[in-house]
């Protein structure tokens, strides 16, 4: 079978145009003219919804400073004080001396030597035991100061007379639950004083207050070498 030769245009003829020619390119234009108008739209709308920069706005914050740096800086920063009412630690005490030796010569000579009750409500330590020329002195320190304790075969008086010269009786203090009796209470320069007479004797002690003394003297008993005051 023959093909068909195709048909060539008359002369004075317009040739026909292929149908579909000048669709894609009216499709083409329109298309970017489209992209066109989508992009200038969105750039308007862009611009509409950018919100302009206010005074009212707060300005943006700098960086906190460090720790170390914004505690040197900042006056209301708590600083670590001292606590002003911690309690003070007690004074320690010196070792205590025997005073066994010195308080048996002084019963052996008449003279019932007065020395702090071992077993009892100690209120410090004995530092000092002596025995001489018929006089006892006991020294007992205490976390308040020295009470010196002092017997001999004579009266109270004179005691008060000798080691606490220019004191004033200040009344009397019963001591009797403590087997005692009662003691006169002296002030001066030598502090305080309690003093009273013994069956066999006076004594006497001295310290820096009543109450420092008084506490000291309710703690004395009379030696005695196999009792419980034996402390070596």
């Amino acid at each position: 079978m023959s093909t068909p030769e195709p048909s060539q245009p008359t002369e004075g003829t317009e040739p026909t145009r292929r149908a579909g020619g000048a669709g894609p390119i009216v499709a083409g234009v329109a298309a970017v003219l489209l992209v066109a108008a989508l992009v200038a739209w969105l750039s308007l709308r862009g611009g509409a919804d950018a919100k302009p920069a206010s005074s009212d706005e707060p300005a943006p914050t700098q960086p906190a400073a460090s720790s170390a740096a914004s505690g040197a800086s900042d006056p209301t920063s708590e600083t670590p004080t001292s606590d002003a009412t911690t309690e003070q630690p007690a004074p320690s005490l010196p070792p205590e001396v025997g005073f066994a030796k010195a308080a048996k010569q002084a019963v052996k000579a008449g003279v019932p030597a007065l020395v702090p009750d071992a077993f009892g409500d100690r209120v410090g330590v004995v530092t000092a035991a002596d025995f001489t020329d018929g006089l006892w002195q006991l020294t007992v320190t205490t976390e308040t100061g020295e009470v010196v304790v002092r017997q001999d075969a004579g009266a109270a008086d004179a005691l008060v007379e000798r080691f606490a010269a220019g004191s004033r009786p200040k009344g009397t203090t019963d001591l009797e639950p403590f087997g005692l009796g009662t003691w006169q209470r002296y002030a001066g320069a030598e502090g305080a004083v309690l003093a009273t007479d013994l069956p066999d004797g006076g004594v006497v002690a001295t310290g820096p207050d009543q109450a420092t003394v008084l506490a000291v003297v309710r703690t004395l008993l009379t030696y005695e070498p196999t009792g419980p005051t034996e402390l070596g």
